[in-house]
C-alpha cells in the first residue's frame, strides 16, 4: 500500500479493509449488512476456548514433566547397584 504521504495510514487501511470486506459480503449475498458491522473488532470464541485448552496442556505437560524428572532423580538415587544386590566386580589385574 503506497500511502506514505498520508497522515494516518492506519485508518486509510482500515477503511479499505471495510470497503472491500463490504463489497465480499454483498457478492456473497448479505443485503441487510452494514458496512460499520465491519469496523467492529471481531474475535471468534472458538479461538479463546482453542488458546485455552492449549495453555492448559502445555501447563499439565510442563508438571509432568517436571515431577518425572524429580522421580528419575529419586529413583536413581535409591537404587544403587548394592541396594539391588549387586556386587561390584573386582578389578582384575591385567
Amino acid at each position: 500500500m503506497n500511502t506514505k504521504d498520508l497522515v494516518d495510514s492506519g485508518k486509510t487501511w482500515q477503511i479499505k479493509r471495510t470497503t472491500l470486506l463490504s463489497r465480499m459480503a454483498v457478492s456473497l449475498g448479505y443485503k441487510s449488512i452494514e458496512q460499520t458491522t465491519f469496523l467492529e473488532d471481531y474475535y471468534p470464541e472458538g479461538h479463546e476456548s482453542e488458546l485455552k485448552r492449549q495453555i492448559d496442556f502445555f501447563q499439565n505437560q510442563s508438571e509432568y514433566y517436571r515431577t518425572a524428572f524429580e522421580l528419575n532423580n529419586i529413583l536413581i538415587h535409591q537404587y544403587t547397584p548394592e541396594s539391588l544386590g549387586v556386587k561390584k566386580a573386582k578389578k582384575t589385574p591385567e
